[in-house]
């Protein structure tokens, strides 16, 4: 699974330190379970990965695939970051974001 939002500073703040917060609350988290350069966590009794990745470079997109992908924040990906993303997830994309724009893409 990877989780995205338009800044990895935002993404740190939020859904990254959220996901983090989870884990130790539910005693899941083991530090040599998360990867802090590669701001990934590997869960080893499943085989389970999560990526938190920012799209504030193209290039961050273009390459990885995943099965799940959650868009933190919808709302500040703009239409090309949405088609990059969608091609390379192969089951389900989920959105959050709170409506600031009355017309943007993701209405669409």
């Amino acid at each position: 699974m990877t989780i995205a939002r338009k800044t990895f500073p935002s993404l740190r703040a939020t859904a990254m330190k959220d996901f983090l917060d989870i884990l130790r609350g539910l005693d899941v988290y083991k530090t040599e379970w998360h990867n802090k350069s590669e701001n990934t966590f590997k869960y080893l009794p499943t085989g389970s990965e999560v990526d938190f990745v920012s799209v504030d470079d193209p290039s961050k997109i273009r390459s990885r695939k995943r099965h799940y992908l959650w868009m933190n924040e919808g709302n500040e990906f703009d239409l090309e970051d949405w088609r990059q993303l969608s091609m390379r997830t192969s089951k389900q994309i989920f959105f959050d974001y709170n409506p600031s724009h009355q017309f943007h893409w993701i209405y669409d």
